[in-house]
């Protein structure tokens, strides 16, 4: 018997004569050089009168070889699976220390897996109470916003319409006024022009602004503060104009007087006088809208302590300008919103 192996499925047949001139595995035909080495039987017959039946059996040997080979090939697929199959269930890893170290790793490390899910799980039940407090607190903050909100813009619609009405009273002597003192023989203007618009009760140092309003026109300030010694005080107050005017200011003073218009200084007087109308002139600019006055008076001796202050048209004659010791709501929203 000789093996044979097909050039083209590399498939091993075993056996002297090839089945069927091809290939049993791929049915590619053998080459020539393989054909021509077959063996083929004596198909002589040995008696004469039996040539039919000697001829009989090589006709029909040859299917039965082609259905052998096919049959050898799945025989051999099938043993080999089988074989693979068993060798690699019965591979037994070697159990090294490396092997044994790596494997008890993995276990601790899905222990630790497994805690840390349960905690989430546990911590997300505890905090859901939680949120949804915060939610509810957050909510009822973002209310109280919004109120307070609509009652500073009620506030402010509220003291825009009393400017108004106050608008209609204007003279020409400003009687209401913030009054800072008494206070030592010191210089604050610089850090009151520079701080934001002060306020009735806003504390500067020991003493506070106090909002004052006149039943004259003469600003009696000794009265106000209690006070006839010697010291400074600081009044402040806003004067509206409804367009850009030069005015005069018409001033006395008890003693020694300074002035500040929208942080111009247009008058600086240090006198040592009894105070009466009209006692000094000073030209200054108004703007549109609304005007800071600052007035330093300084009483240098023991006696009266007091303001006069007028608005003048450029020819001297009274002006109806309105002023407050009220800050402007414009001025104060403003502040406040920086």
């Amino acid at each position: 018997m000789r093996s044979t192996r097909c050039p083209q499925c590399d498939l091993l047949y075993m056996g002297d004569d090839l089945p069927d001139g091809q290939c049993p595995g791929c049915a590619a035909p053998w080459p020539k050089e393989l054909r021509t080495a077959i063996t083929v039987p004596d198909e002589s017959p040995t008696d004469l009168g039996d040539s039919r039946t000697a001829a009989a059996p090589s006709h029909q040997q040859t299917p039965k070889r082609g259905f052998t080979g096919i049959a050898f090939l799945i025989g051999a697929v099938l043993g080999g699976a089988l074989m693979f199959a068993f060798a690699e269930s019965a591979v037994d890893i070697p159990q090294t220390e490396a092997y044994q170290q790596l494997a008890a790793s993995n276990t601790a490390a899905d222990e630790h897996l497994a805690k840390v899910e349960a905690r989430l799980k546990e911590v997300s039940e505890q905090l859901g109470p939680a949120v949804e407090e915060a939610k509810s607190a957050s909510a009822q903050l973002l209310k109280e916003q919004a109120d307070n909100e609509a009652l500073k813009s009620r506030v402010l619609e509220l003291e825009q319409a009393n400017f108004a009405m106050r608008l209609a009273t204007a003279r020409s002597f400003a009687r209401e006024w913030l009054i800072l003192g008494p206070l030592p023989d010191e210089s604050l203007e610089a850090d009151i022009l520079a701080s934001p618009a002060p306020r009735d009760g806003i504390a500067v140092g020991e003493k506070q602004w106090k909002s004052f309003t006149s039943e004259e026109d003469r600003i009696n300030l000794h009265a106000l503060l209690e006070s006839r010694g010697k010291g400074v005080c600081y009044c402040v107050c806003w004067a509206y104009s409804d367009i850009d005017r030069e005015v005069q200011l018409s001033v006395g003073s008890d003693d020694a007087l300074y002035i500040w218009v929208n942080g111009r200084q247009v008058l600086a007087n240090p006198t040592n006088r009894s105070a009466s109308p009209d006692q000094d002139k000073v030209d200054a600019l108004l703007n549109a809208g609304w005007n800071q006055i600052l007035c330093r008076v300084d009483n240098l001796g023991e006696g009266d302590w007091a303001l006069f202050f007028e608005f003048r048209n450029r020819d001297a004659r009274p002006l109806k300008i309105f002023s407050t010791s009220l800050a402007p709501p414009e001025l104060v929203a403003k502040q406040q919103s920086n």
